[in-house]
Parts: C-alpha cells; sequence; structure tokens
C-alpha cells in the first residue's frame, strides 16, 4: 500500500496547490470537493494528511482554516466506521471528538457549529453501535450481552437528548429567518435559510435513525422494540412529508428508512410499497442513483423474506436496476444487490422440475451473477463462494477438457483449490453454530475439490516452459504440499514443504511451505509408534523448526516454529527445553498465548505426578515449589493474551481450570474463584452459558467441583450451595443408577482432594492456610448436614466424606490423632452415622449397597477415635454381605494393626496378619477378615489396586516386626526373620516395588529390620 503522504506528494506535484491558490477573488475554493472525494474514496490518511498540511501551509484558504478542526473530526468520525479493531474505532472517535470539540471552542458562532454539535452527538451513536456489534459477538456471554445492550441503550438515549436539543435550537434558528420570498440580490440570507433548513432536516433524520438503531437492540418480538421502530417510522415519514419538495436527496432517504422500519416490523406490504415508489422515482444521478442501490437491496430482501418469498418479483427488480446501470457496479451495496439476485435467480430454480428448461437458464444466470461477486475482494466475495456450493450449480468448476497449457491448468487447479477452501470454512462456520444439514454435501465438495486441484496442480507441473515463471509453480508446489497434508500423505508433504524451502527461500512460498513440513512431521510424530518412523519425524521436525528460526528470525513462521518445538519438547517430557524454546517467542506473537498454556498445563501436570510419587509425609523439594509458580505464571500470561474476539476452546478451557486448581491448591480460592468467573474464559460462566466447549459431562463436574471448594474457602456458602445443586442437577442426565454412583465418585474425589490440599498445607507448615480452609468448609458442611429440604443421600455422603477428608488432613501419619483431627472424626462419624440412620428408615433414601461404603467411612472414624471394637463390628457387618470388598478388607486390616498397638493387645498383629471373625463356608472355617497376607495375594493381579497390594505387603512386615518386639528368643528372631523375607520377597518378584512412593517405605523397613537382627542396614539391593 501506498503511503498516504507519498499520495499526498503525488497530487501536490500534478497541481492541487496551484488549484487551491488559482481562481478570481471570491471564488469558490476546491478544497471542499477534494476532501469529499478522498473521504468518498476512503482514503481518510491522506485527507488527515493533507489538513494537518493545510494547517501551516500559506496556500490555505481562510475559509478552510477556520474549520480545519471540524473537517478533521469528520475525517475521523467516516474513518471509525470502516476500521474493524474496537481498540482502534474507539482511538478514532475519541480523536474525532477532540478536534469537534476543539472547532466548537474556538468558533461557537460559526456557520458550521451546529454541524459540529451534530456530529459530536454522533460519536455517542459510534460509541453506542460498538456496544451493539460487540454483543452479538458469539463470544459474548448471555451476561454480558445483555450489560453491552443496556450500555448502548444509555448511549443512545444520551445521543437522542443531544439531537433533540439541536433540533429545537434549529427550529428556533428559523424562525427567525424569512418564510417567504427573499429578495435574489440577498445571497447571504437565502443561504442562512438553505443551511438552517439542511441542518433541521439532518437533525431529524439522525435523530430517528437513533431511535431506529435504538429499537434494533432489544429482541425481534419485543414491544419496546416495535414501540421504537414505529416511533422511528413516524420520525422518518414527518422528515419525508414536510421536506420532500424542498431536499431532492434527505427527503427520499428518510422515505426509504420509514420503509425499512416497516420491513422490520414484518409489514412486507407497506414496505413494499415505498420500495416500488422510490425505485420508480426520478434522479438516476449521483446520490440519488446511491439512494436506489440501497433500496434496491431493501426491496430484494422483503421479496426473498420467507414470508413473501415472491423470487420472480425479485428478479424483475433486479433485471430492471441491471439494464439501467451506467456501467459495472463493484461497491458494496450493488454487490449486495447481485447477491440478492443470485439467490432469487436459485430460488426461482428450485421451484420448477429439473427437465423444466427455465431452470437451466436461471441457473445459469445465478451463476454468472455470483461469479462476477467472486471477482471482487470483501465479505460479499465469501458470500458468492458459498451459495456457488449449492447443489443446483452441480461441479461447474471441473474441468470439461484436459488442460493445454500450464496457466490453464494452474487456473483450474486454483478454482478447484479455493472451492474446497470455502466449502471447509462455510462447513466449519456451520458446525460451530449448530448446523449440521449441510455438512455431507461440504464433505463431497471438499473431497472433490482438493482432488480437481491436485490433479490439475500435478498437471501444471508438467508443463512447465522456459518462460513459466518460477513463483508461479513455487506456488503450486505449496499448495500441493498445503493439499498432500490436508490428506495425511505426510511425507509427501513434507518433502514438497522442505523442498521449496531450502531451494527457493527468496520465494513468497517459502515460508509457508516450511510451515507446511514442520506440521507433516509433527503429526507423522504423533500418528506412529514408538520406533524408527517416530525418532526420525521428531528429528526432520527439529530440523525444519531450526531452519525457519535461522532464515527467517523476525517471521511469524518462526514465532510458530519456536511454538512447535516446545510443544515437542513437552510431548517429550522435556519442560526445561520446552521453557526455553518459549522464550525465544516474540512478545506479541500470536501463538504465544496457546504456548504459554500448554507449557503452564505441562508444569502443571509435572507437578501433580511428583506428588503422588511421594512417600506419605515427605515435604515436597523447593524445586517442586518453583514448578509450580511457573506453572501459574504462564497460564496465567496466556489466559491474559487471548484475544478479546476468540472464541474459548477445550484447551483454552481446561487451561484456565488448571489455573483455578493452582491457586486452590495454593491456598488461594478467592484468585480461583475470579478464574472459574471470568466472562472471557472462565469455566464457570462458561458452563454456565451452556457454550459447546464446556458441554461435556468431564468438564462440568470438574468444574463444580472446583467452584465448589472455591466457594467453600471463601465463605460464599450460598454460592456454594448453589455450586452444589448446580452439580446433582448436571448428574442427573446419566439416568438414576448411574447418576448415584457418579456421584458418589465426584463427592469421594472431592473429600480426597481436600485432604490432599490439607496435607499438603501441613507438610508445608502452613498451618494459618490449613485453618481458614477447614473453617471455610466446616461451616458450609454444617449448613448442608443441618438443612431441612434439598438434602440427599449423595449431598450427606460428601458432608461425610469430607469431614473424614479434613480429619485426615489434620492427622499425621504414626501416633494418636491431633486434637483438630478427632474434632473433625467426630463429625464425620456423626454424619456416618446420620445417613445409616436415615436409611434405616426410608429403603430408598440410598441406592442399593450405597451403605457399605458408608459403614466402611464410619468404622475409619471410629478406628482414629480409638473405637476399634466398634468399628470392627460395623465391618465385620459389611463383609458378611459382600466378603470381596477390598475397601473394607483394607480397613478391617488396619484397624486390627492399630487395636493392637494399644497395650496389652499385640495379639491382634497376628489377626492383622492372618485374618480374624471365623465363620462358616461351604463346610469349611475360615476368615470373614482376610488380614494383610491374603489381601495382598487377592490383589496382587489387579493393576488398579497395586497400591493395594504394596500396602498390604509392607504392613505385613510391619506387623511382625512389631509382634516380634513383644517375643524373645528364637521366637524373636524368627518372627524378624519372616518380616525381612516378606520385603525381600516382594523386591524379589517385584523389582520396581511400586515406584518412589512405596520404594522408599521398603527400604526404610528393612534397615530397620537388619539392624534388629544385628545385621548391618544396608536395606534394598540399588536397581
Amino acid at each position: 500500500m501506498t503511503h498516504p503522504m507519498r499520495r499526498l506528494v503525488f497530487l501536490f506535484a500534478c497541481g492541487i496547490p496551484w488549484l487551491l491558490a488559482a481562481g478570481p477573488a471570491g471564488a469558490v475554493e476546491p478544497w471542499q470537493p477534494f476532501l469529499d472525494r478522498l473521504r468518498q474514496a476512503q482514503m481518510f490518511d491522506m485527507a488527515l494528511a493533507y489538513l494537518d498540511q493545510m494547517a501551516t501551509s500559506p496556500l490555505c484558504p481562510s475559509e478552510l482554516k477556520d474549520v480545519l478542526d471540524y473537517e478533521a473530526g469528520v475525517t475521523l468520525m467516516a474513518q471509525s466506521r470502516t476500521l474493524r479493531a474496537p481498540s482502534e474505532r474507539a482511538q478514532a472517535l475519541d480523536a474525532a471528538q477532540q478536534r469537534l470539540g476543539a472547532f466548537l471552542s474556538a468558533h461557537r458562532d460559526h456557520p458550521m457549529a451546529a454541524s459540529a454539535t451534530i456530529q459530536l452527538a454522533n460519536v455517542l451513536v459510534e460509541r453506542g453501535r460498538m456496544k451493539a456489534e460487540d454483543a452479538q459477538r458469539p463470544v459474548r456471554l448471555p451476561d454480558e450481552k445483555k450489560q453491552l445492550l443496556e450500555e448502548a441503550r444509555a448511549l443512545y438515549d444520551e445521543a437522542k437528548k443531544e439531537f433533540t436539543r439541536t433540533e429545537e435550537h434549529f427550529v428556533e434558528a428559523l424562525k427567525g429567518l424569512p418564510t417567504g420570498l427573499i429578495d435574489p440580490k440577498d445571497v447571504k440570507l437565502i443561504d442562512r435559510r438553505a443551511q438552517a433548513r439542511r441542518d433541521l432536516v439532518q437533525a431529524r433524520i439522525v435523530l430517528a435513525t437513533v431511535v431506529h438503531e435504538q429499537a434494533m437492540t432489544y429482541p425481534e418480538e419485543s414491544k419496546r422494540r416495535k414501540e421504537l421502530l414505529k416511533d422511528a417510522a413516524a420520525r422518518f415519514h414527518d422528515v419525508f412529508d414536510k421536506f420532500n419538495e424542498r431536499n431532492v436527496y434527505a427527503a427520499p432517504f428518510a422515505r426509504m428508512n420509514e420503509g425499512r422500519c416497516h420491513k422490520e416490523l414484518g409489514d412486507f406490504k407497506r414496505a413494499g410499497e415505498i420500495f416500488d415508489e422510490l425505485l420508480l422515482g426520478k434522479g438516476d444521478q449521483g446520490p440519488m442513483r446511491d439512494l436506489k442501490i440501497k433500496t434496491l437491496v431493501l426491496a430484494l430482501q422483503v421479496a426473498l423474506d420467507p414470508k413473501v418469498n415472491k423470487p420472480a418479483e425479485a428478479i424483475e427488480k433486479y433485471e430492471a436496476w441491471l439494464a439501467a446501470a451506467p456501467g459495472v457496479e463493484s461497491n458494496p451495496d450493488a454487490m449486495a444487490a447481485r447477491i440478492l439476485g443470485g439467490r432469487a435467480y436459485l430460488e426461482a430454480a428450485r421451484a420448477l422440475g429439473a427437465s423444466d428448461p427455465k431452470r437451466t437458464k436461471l441457473v445459469a444466470s445465478a451463476y454468472q451473477t455470483l461469479e462476477f461477486v467472486t471477482r471482487f475482494p470483501g465479505e460479499q466475495q465469501r458470500e458468492a463462494r458459498v451459495l456457488l456450493l449449492d447443489p443446483l450449480f452441480g461441479k461447474r468448476d471441473a474441468p470439461e477438457t484436459t488442460p493445454t497449457t500450464f496457466a490453464e491448468a494452474r487456473d483450474r487447479g486454483r478454482a478447484a483449490f479455493e472451492r474446497a477452501q470455502v466449502a471447509d470454512a462455510q462447513d466449519r462456520i456451520d458446525l460451530q453454530r449448530g448446523v449440521t444439514e449441510n455438512h455431507e454435501r461440504y464433505v463431497k465438495e471438499i473431497a472433490e475439490g482438493r482432488a480437481d486441484a491436485k490433479r490439475c496442480y500435478q498437471m501444471a507441473l508438467g508443463m512447465i516452459a522456459p518462460e513459466t515463471p518460477v513463483e508461479d509453480v513455487n506456488v503450486i508446489r505449496y499448495h500441493l504440499a498445503h493439499l498432500c497434508l490436508s490428506e495425511e500423505d505426510y511425507y509427501d508433504a513434507a518433502v514438497l514443504g522442505e523442498f521449496l524451502a531450502d531451494r527457493y527461500p527468496e520465494s513468497a512460498a517459502a515460508r509457508p511451505a516450511a510451515l507446511v513440513a514442520l506440521g507433516a512431521f509433527a503429526r507423522l510424530f504423533n500418528a506412529a509408534a514408538p520406533g524408527p518412523t517416530k525418532d526420525f519425524a521428531h528429528a526432520r521436525m527439529i530440523a525444519v523448526a531450526n531452519a525457519i528460526t535461522e532464515r527467517w528470525p523476525a517471521s511469524t513462521e518462526a514465532a510458530d516454529a519456536w511454538a512447535s518445538l516446545a510443544q515437542m519438547a513437552i510431548l517429550g517430557g522435556d519442560l526445561a527445553r520446552a521453557r526455553e524454546y518459549f522464550e525465544k517467542l516474540p512478545a506479541d506473537a500470536p501463538g504465544r498465548a496457546t504456548a504459554a498454556l500448554r507449557l503452564g498445563r505441562a508444569l502443571w501436570e509435572a507437578y501433580l505426578d511428583a506428588n503422588r510419587a511421594d512417600a506419605p509425609g515427605a515435604a515436597p523439594p523447593p524445586e517442586r515449589e518453583a514448578t509450580l509458580a511457573q506453572a501459574r505464571t504462564f497460564l496465567a500470561d496466556g489466559l491474559a493474551r487471548l484475544p478479546d474476539e476468540e472464541e474459548v476452546d477445550l484447551a483454552v478451557l481446561a487451561a484456565a481450570l488448571s489455573l483455578a486448581q493452582i491457586d486452590l491448591r495454593d491456598g488461594k480460592p478467592a484468585d480461583a474463584a475470579a478464574v472459574l468467573e471470568n466472562p472471557k474464559f472462565g469455566p464457570l460462566a462458561l458452563v454456565r452459558a451452556k457454550r459447546p466447549a464446556a458441554s461435556g459431562q468431564q468438564t462440568i463436574q470438574e468444574t463444580y467441583k472446583a467452584a465448589l471448594r472455591a466457594y467453600v474457602a471463601t465463605r460464599q456458602l450460598e454460592k456454594a450451595e448453589k455450586a452444589m445443586d448446580a452439580l446433582e442437577k448436571a448428574i442427573q442426565v446419566g439416568g438414576d443408577a448411574e447418576a448415584a454412583a457418579t456421584l458418589t465418585r465426584i463427592y469421594v474425589a472431592l473429600g480426597r482432594e481436600l485432604q490432599d490440599l490439607l496435607e499438603s498445607l501441613r507438610k508445608e507448615g502452613k498451618s494459618q492456610e490449613m485453618a481458614q480452609v477447614a473453617e471455610g468448609f466446616e461451616l458450609f458442611l454444617d449448613r448442608i448436614a443441618q438443612r431441612d429440604e434439598g438434602n440427599t443421600f449423595n449431598s450427606l455422603y460428601w458432608v461425610a466424606r469430607t469431614l473424614s477428608g479434613m480429619a485426615a488432613g489434620f492427622d499425621a501419619p504414626g501416633g494418636p490423632p491431633s486434637a483438630e483431627a478427632e474434632k473433625y472424626y467426630k463429625k464425620a462419624a456423626a454424619a456416618h452415622q446420620k445417613i445409616l440412620d436415615l436409611a434405616k428408615k426410608d429403603n430408598a433414601f440410598a441406592p442399593a449397597g450405597a451403605t457399605w461404603g458408608v459403614e466402611v467411612g464410619l468404622a475409619t472414624c471410629l478406628r482414629r477415635l480409638g473405637q476399634y471394637d466398634k468399628a470392627m463390628n460395623g465391618l465385620v457387618d459389611v463383609l458378611r454381605q459382600r466378603n470381596t470388598m477390598v475397601d473394607a478388607q483394607v480397613e478391617a486390616a488396619r484397624t486390627y494393626q492399630e487395636w493392637a498397638a494399644t497395650p496389652g493387645n499385640a495379639k491382634y498383629y497376628l489377626f492383622a496378619i492372618s485374618g480374624g471373625r471365623a465363620w462358616q463356608k461351604d463346610g469349611r472355617r475360615v476368615n470373614i477378615v482376610w488380614g494383610w497376607g491374603k489381601i495382598a495375594k487377592m490383589v496382587s493381579r489387579s493393576a488398579k489396586h497395586m497400591d493395594v497390594f504394596h500396602e498390604a505387603r509392607l504392613n505385613l512386615a510391619r506387623c511382625r516386626l512389631e509382634y516380634a518386639l513383644t517375643l524373645s528368643g528364637a521366637e524373636r528372631k524368627s518372627t524378624l526373620q519372616q518380616a525381612e523375607r516378606d520385603v525381600t520377597v516382594t523386591a524379589l518378584l517385584y523389582p520396581e516395588l511400586g515406584g518412589p512412593k512405596w520404594r522408599g517405605q521398603y527400604d526404610s523397613l528393612l534397615k530397620k529390620i537388619q539392624e534388629l537382627l544385628g545385621k548391618k542396614p544396608v536395606g534394598l539391593e540399588k536397581p
């Protein structure tokens, strides 16, 4: 694009300054038409540069010097309407407001002061439009949309007040001027009255327009919308009625907008009559021609509305305009008319039989009309391409004969390639909107377009002549690489992309081709099983990425390459290398937000994995806390960088949820709640708005779990209760039995998460944070447990499980429970008992078999409260009904083991080892309680029970050791040797010993046994 000042210099060189200075005294200087032409051509930067130039130029006419600020303000207003970015539009409006205000401050009595006042009020209108447009963006949540529309209406109300005051001012100004004939010699008085009338018409039209735009901010069928539309229609009609004979353009403009209001009210008959009146009226030049095109668009919309459905009438109007058009018109209104004309031809053809010759002619006319629109860039171009995918057209782009030249094959390939791209883009848009009816047709069109493009491009490469431009050939190579990638032909895509990037690095297609190669190797890596192919793809991907960053270090492709390398490092588990690549991304790189979110999530997962591998009671090392801090930083940075207009996908939502979980883990529940509620990316906000990315059951469950924890910890108890109820309601969609089981799992997980959090805080010595979290949960749990209505089995079970988790979080391993732990164990026991009591009163209260888990939970609390006999009785009752319930067997063994540690009860170590509470089964006497030995044997082949297996084997050896300490002599030694064999045999059969979490405990226990046996405490052999 030519720089505006350079173009301005060119215009000055062509004689513009001379024109400004030339002419007899008193002649109208040509600066106004020149500025108007620049604005009409949307050369706003040039117009502003011209005004700035004139501000210091001795050639500037005095008339222009007085209105420089006014003209700049008008130009900035016009420019703001063409800018797409909200920030740029707002900036232009701010500048317009400043320049118009400066003009009014210096020229209160200037003839253009009234117009400047109108323009200032227009700033309010433009800001209202921005709010209304922002509200309609797909990313807006319902609450956001409502708020933005309310803000827009408020701005419109303020603008209406300004325009009403201005209108009254113009009315008063006209009252002071003659109403009848004026002496023709009094030119100034004639001009003053004409200007006053023009100002009044402008003020009334703009006021009616504001009323109309305000109406459009209300729902289609709302009473308020209809009231405002009727008001606007009456205002437009009043302007037309009073000024039709005096103003040749403003009155018809008001008439057209009156028709628009009737159209939006659904009064198509009245709207059609007004549009026909204007289309048949006099004047086909200049502004009237433009007005008639706008009117035609409205008339065609009426005729094609499903409630009217008169495509033949639309065709008649369209062809009448086409015949009268002075030449090819490509402005947006003309393109909109052609789009509607193409639709009219299609709808008329669709109503005819397949064999009707008129249908063929109509389809041909539609194709010709829409194909014309595709020649011009703009929004209508994409719309026309979508309409050209209509099944009525068939495969019109397919070559009828074999291409004979490079250019012919290239052009046919390009047309097919674009057809596939348009179909793919529209299919994506439809699917995002939930429209699936055209999906199969688009998929077919995409496949056919790609196949045709590939065939034609390959033919073109076989027709290269010495005079064929190399760049044309390279574009074909790039498109072929892209097509191979879309067809999952990764090797060919990578080879073509690398060849183009290496051989022709100066080509415009080289950098995007290198990215295709990078993407091809990445997909090959992801698709391949571990082995040579995966290693090869990984190595080539790194090589291509390095080549991109070396050749084009400041390019967007280099940024994409760094992001891809970071992703590869993440996939490979090399997070240090991933951070290194990430830091090479430019701060303003488009992909930096996504890369930051990926890295943040990977660091969070690494932190969680490390915690899972911890031995019980172990404090986290400092580097792990650094990992957590880095995870938070990257996630927060990535979310902050998300563009406002970007639709949130599942990856972004998962990242936001991870950040909230980190805040919860770090004792910052208020921060977690803020993340969850964030209107742009907050998981809770998206779940409530039923966004597609937040529709999965797992996402809903995890979101409400996090919200529940955050609200409870911040003591927002009403919100917490609503989150809890919403969670239960969301789970009910799965069916009664399934929902009950799912809810139980969720509540158990919630209790476990709280327990893990409290344990982590305890290990880190964060006693204050522990107390705050616990107090918040205690208040909420008491509230839920004590409410008269709304409680279900699952809600009370969550109370019981969470209290147990809180107790365990305060309960340091080894020794009696602390005072805080004892308090919560007592509350948890009472909550469990309440459920059992309710279940006994009402058989339908608890799902079938659910009370067994409650009995086990109660037994756990009783065990830690030292009520071993009562705990064991409850467990035995459960095991009589379900002897293979592993959780109950493990709890029974723990109960025997802790019972044995009390004075005078060492015999229970034997029960913990071998089981107890014998009963008759199948004619033989067996133990109801298995004990650690049988538990380990029964779960040894179950992958999901490996933690239980290692707990059983460890405690088997521990019980022997502790029992041995109560013995003496040979019996003591023999029992210690058996404990030693328990550990060494386990190590022999399971060399990994369950990983770091368990291996350290085995090693520590073995050293203790060896020392008691008088051996050197060497522990386990090094792996």
